[in-house]
């Protein structure tokens, strides 16, 4: 046999007759201690001399029993008081510590002879501003302070302290962080100045019995010389946490959670002078989140995280296989981080692989809602579609230093002055001032709330988007086209900020648009609402061939009146319908051209149809946007049956009961005159003023038979009637001089005067006298004068048409017995009166001064 092989058997020999004598002792000394329990109540002083001495300090104790375990014993002491030092330092008192005593932990290096078991305590743990923990009664540093030895320290120091059915309240005065864990348990030792523990507790809220969740941690902690904490390692793992109630208990903050359910485990460290940090895994579901808009709903988020904490100043959480599902969508990145360092002049910056916008940028803005950090004018608050590496930067003095990404089918809004756009992709790239965005859509939608009524639906062929930022912002939006059936329109827009409102410089050109597709369509932050109401209005159809807008200059020194800046704008219209005023005809085919320049715009073209006349030539005026009033000037040859036809679709004769249809026109006639149109909806004041040239025309008043052919003169009218003298006219042939006076507000609404010399036997011929047996007879020539006049009647009666015959018959006979018969040369005069209407058909003649011919005649002659 080998020397080694009986090395090794004497070893082995060695090894079990020292285990035996191991066990022998162990067994010696358990039955000997339990026969000893019974006794161990008189030894009390010796406890509290034996306490003492292992705690360097005084201690009491109300009372005790023991009893044997398995390896030791065990001593229950009730009322364990620690006096602290002299003057009371550190002086605790815990109500039931069970001391346990493991003799056979003395044959293995490091292990604790003792265990404390402190059973249903109810502990408070405090963080003061200053980072100091005070653990109730048993508090790192004491009720006193300043103790290295008392408190917590002196439990553990003699051995390992756990915690059974008790529960603990945390408060940090920094942070302000109020938690309780109740049904804790856990154990806690102390090697030096490290200081271990483990916990397995759960959540409660406000009252004990209501548990929000369960946590398991494990802790290790160094202390420095003051007790205060110098380093930490945990790791902790989170179950069914309810949001809801543990938001409450936290700090106040914006995004507060309404409901929802955290699954975890997280892993951190912490060490004076350095950062906070965290990580692990994080499950979150079912969860609502108060936020300054509308709730923030996510149906499940699972991602791996960092997070690492110097101060609200300085801090950054990393998101790793990040999954997100939400009411409406799903989807995933495999990297978001979220970061702030003020001192590093870094207010927030954001990035991600892949991210739906809506989440991160509401997540953003409640943040720096939190921070007091303003957003930037130039990004949008809000967002959806999908983005691809995206970076947002907002530096140290909350202005934005940067953004970067390509995106799809975006849509962006609540963007400060700029128009929300939905549908959009393209690509982001802006740094230290100034940046990029290039983007297109098909049926792409834009909202301009303070300009547009209504969403545009949009092509978007290609835009581009420059932007500079700074002590002062600015967008530069050109080689952009946008097209629907509506309008078509390219161009270039820039946008400058300063102190007041923005700077603008727009310049635009109009392929094609429809006038009616544009009511909701014109810029209201510009223009006054009587215009924009008006062009809403009255633009009823027509297509725009082609149309130019310049728009330069500070919108501070808006409408431009000392040529501060520069409006002017073209627009070629075809086949338009104007309904220029409520209650008066529309203008139909308008082909015209609008000129805008300075405050004011003019119109000049024809109009096929107005009321049924055409107007060869048409301009129309606003001198003043702000005044919002429309002058129009037209001139126009047609036929007088028209004009007449469009003055009785007007609101003129409105009240007056005239009814033009007794009367029948012939012939051609010009007219021209302007008209005043006030734009506000409603407003009265119009005005018209113009005369109208008559040119060989016929006239016919149907009920009296009364023709008049070869009209010329001219005729002047305005809103309250018309008037013309002179005019020349043939009756039956013979020339004649015609007056017209109308008034519509007058008692007599309308007056014609004819003056003639004709033939005797013709007129009486022509008048109800010529069945008279008298004035029948009547021979020669003399100067006549009708009169023909419309009263107003009253209430709901037919207005009074009168005609009135009258001569002196001067060079006239009539064949009548003396003493009646007078020479040719003699006077006869002569009145005749009789009504038009033949309901009413009293006739009043009077000849010579003394003779009735004809009076009051309803039936007949008498």
């Amino acid at each position: 046999m080998s020397r080694a092989r009986v090395i090794f058997r004497r070893l082995r020999t060695l090894l079990w007759t020292a285990l035996t004598l191991i066990t022998i002792l162990a067994a010696v000394l358990v039955g000997v201690g339990k026969l000893l329990m019974p006794y161990s109540d008189r030894y009390k002083p010796q406890l509290e001399a034996w306490l003492s001495r292992e705690f360097n300090q005084p201690v009491r104790v109300d009372d005790f029993t023991g009893e044997w375990k398995a390896f030791g014993p065990r001593i229950t002491l009730e009322g364990l008081n620690l006096l602290g030092k002299q003057g009371g330092a550190g002086e605790i008192a815990i109500r039931q510590v069970a001391l346990d005593i493991k003799p056979l932990n003395a044959l293995i290096a490091g292990r604790p002879l003792y265990t404390f078991r402190i059973i249903g305590a109810d502990l408070s743990l405090v963080r003061d501003v200053e980072g100091r923990l005070e653990l109730s009664g048993l508090g790192v540093s004491g009720r006193g302070g300043g103790e290295p030895n008392s408190g917590l320290r002196s439990l553990a120091s003699v051995g390992e302290v756990r915690l059974e059915e008790s529960s603990l309240s945390y408060d940090d005065a920094t942070a302000s962080i109020h938690l309780r864990l109740v049904g804790v348990n856990g154990a806690l030792q102390l090697d030096g100045s490290n200081l271990a523990m483990e916990v397995q507790a759960s959540v409660a809220g406000g009252e004990r019995q209501r548990v929000l969740g369960d946590l398991g941690l494990t802790i290790l902690v160094t202390l420095d010389e003051q007790e205060r904490l110098s380093d930490v390692r945990m790791h902790a793992e989170v179950g069914e946490l309810m949001l809801s109630e543990l938001g409450k208990l936290l700090p106040d903050q914006k995004l507060r959670p309404k409901s929802g359910w955290l699954n975890g485990e997280v892993w951190g460290s912490w060490s004076r002078g350095e950062a906070q940090k965290m990580e692990g895994v994080l499950d979150l579901r079912e969860a609502s989140f108060d936020t300054a808009a509308a709730p923030l709903q996510l149906d499940h988020l699972n991602t791996r995280f960092r997070w690492r904490f110097s101060s609200r100043y300085q801090w950054r959480l990393d998101l790793a296989d990040l999954q997100v599902e939400e009411p409406d969508r799903k989807w995933d990145s495999p990297r978001l981080s979220v970061e702030r360092n003020i001192p590093g002049n870094l207010g927030v910056w954001v990035s991600a692989d892949y991210v739906e916008p809506e989440f991160p940028l509401r997540v953003t803005h409640e943040f720096m809602d939190r921070f007091q950090a303003r957003w930037p004018r130039s990004v949008p608050r809000q967002g959806r579609g999908q983005i691809r590496n995206f970076d947002l930067i907002i530096d140290g003095n909350r202005k934005l230093a940067g953004a970067w990404a390509s995106f799809a089918n975006l849509d962006a809004w609540d963007w400060g002055p700029f128009p929300a756009l939905y549908g959009v992709s393209g690509r982001a790239d802006m740094a230290f001032g100034d940046g990029t965005i290039t983007f297109s859509g098909q049926q792409a939608r834009i909202e301009w709330p303070r300009n547009f009524t209504a969403p545009a639906v949009v092509d978007i062929p290609a835009c581009r988007v420059d932007i500079g930022w700074g002590d002062s912002w600015q967008v530069d939006i050109r080689d952009c086209s946008v097209d629907n059936p509506s309008i078509g329109v390219h161009g270039r827009a820039r946008i400058a900020g300063n102190e007041g409102k923005p700077a603008v410089d727009l310049n635009f050109a109009v392929d094609h648009a429809r006038l009616d597709g544009l009511d909701d369509y014109w810029p209201r932050s510009v223009m006054k609402p009587t215009v924009t109401d008006w062009l809403s209005r009255a633009l009823k159809s027509g297509d725009v061939s082609s149309g130019r807008f310049i728009l330069q200059g500070d919108l501070d020194d808006w409408p431009f009146r000392g040529g501060e800046g520069t409006l002017a704008a073209r627009v070629e219209a075809h086949g338009a319908e104007i309904d220029y005023k409520p209650g008066w005809p529309a203008a139909k085919g308008v082909d015209a051209v609008a000129d805008f320049e300075g405050v004011g715009m003019r119109i000049s073209g024809s109009i096929a149809d107005l009321g049924g006349a055409p107007v060869d030539q048409v301009t129309a005026r606003i001198d003043d946007l702000q005044a919002a009033r429309l002058d129009l000037a037209y001139q126009t040859g047609a036929p007088l049956t028209s004009l007449v036809g469009f003055i009785g679709s007007t609101p003129l004769l409105q009240g007056s009961r005239l009814d033009l249809g007794r009367f029948a026109f012939t012939g051609t006639a010009h007219t021209q005159g302007t008209l005043q149109v006030p734009l506000r909806s409603g407003e009265s004041g119009l005005t018209v003023n113009g005369e109208l040239q008559l040119s060989g025309n016929t006239f016919t008043d149907t009920p009296s038979t009364v023709r008049l052919e070869g009209l010329e003169g001219k005729v002047s009218y305005d809103a309250a009637g018309f008037q013309g003298s002179g005019l020349k006219a043939l009756w039956n042939g013979y020339p004649s001089e015609l007056s017209l006076d109308a008034d519509w507000a007058a008692d007599e609404l309308f007056k014609a005067d004819l003056q003639g010399r004709y033939p005797a036997a013709v007129v009486i011929g022509e008048s109800p006298l010529r069945d008279d047996p008298l004035l029948a007879t009547a021979k020669g020539e003399c100067d006549w004068d009708f009169a023909l006049s419309v009263a107003r009647a009253q209430g709901e009666a037919p207005n009074d048409i009168w005609l009135t015959l009258s001569s002196k018959l001067q060079g006239v006979s009539l064949d009548a017995p003396e003493p009646l018969h007078k020479p040719a040369a003699a006077a006869w005069p002569l009145s005749l009166r009789y009504p038009i209407q033949a309901e009413q058909p009293v006739l009043t003649a009077r000849l010579a001064d003394r003779v009735s011919i004809l009076v009051d005649r309803p039936g007949g002659a008498q």
